[in-house]
């Protein structure tokens, strides 16, 4: 009687354990470790550009609201009066902005009859060999550090509700504006974001 040839597809197995090695487990964290090296930051980088473009845009917004307030009242806003009445006052940090008008510009006069005898702020802006002349106002966010850089002369502007002994109605003198990264005068890295309109600018915009 002949024997049966049974013949199988399934495969013999030598006993051996299959699996990662601890080579090749060193070898996939180290690849792993190196993309979320290069990732983060980059995420971190795009997420900080973003903040700064919201703040840039509120910024904005608050000038605009301070002019069109002017508009209306043919005056700027004091600085109590920015806090409570114009619309964007806080950034996206949750820090309200800073605000400093000219002396002689929150005067319940007609604006438009004193605008030419207004001496307004000085603005020192980087890049520029003169200063920015007869500004009506300067607007801006203390930035990621919480902490605003911006001085007028030797005093640092902080909002109207911080205090920093700036008049509530205005003042005169030159505002320090630095390039962002740039130290200030007390070697802090300046990152406000600001902006500032002439007395020019208000003319054409508020008065007829």
């Amino acid at each position: 009687m002949h024997g049966i040839e049974v013949f199988s597809d399934r495969p013999v197995h030598s006993g051996r354990k299959t699996g990662f090695t601890l080579i090749e487990m060193s070898v996939v964290l180290v690849v792993i470790g190196l993309v979320i090296g290069t990732i983060v930051p980059l995420l971190i980088s795009q997420i900080r550009q973003e903040k700064i473009r919201e703040v840039r845009e509120v910024v904005r917004i608050a000038r605009d609201e301070i002019v069109g307030f002017a508009r209306m009242n043919k005056r700027l806003p004091t600085r109590s009066e920015f806090s409570s009445q114009i619309g964007h006052t806080i950034d996206p940090w949750n820090e309200e902005l800073f605000y400093l008008p000219a002396e002689g510009m929150t005067s319940p006069d007609n604006l438009c009859d004193d605008i030419d005898s207004i001496a307004g702020l000085s603005i020192e802006v980087p890049g520029r060999d003169q200063d920015v002349l007869r500004a009506g106002f300067i607007v801006g966010s203390k930035g990621a550090n919480y902490q605003s850089n911006t001085y007028l002369g030797a005093t640092l502007i902080r909002s109207y509700n911080q205090g920093d002994g700036l008049s509530n109605e205005g003042t005169e003198g030159t505002v320090i504006v630095k390039s962002y990264g740039e130290n200030d005068q007390e070697d802090n890295k300046y990152d406000d974001i600001v902006e500032f309109v002439t007395l020019y600018y208000l003319d054409s915009r508020v008065c007829p």
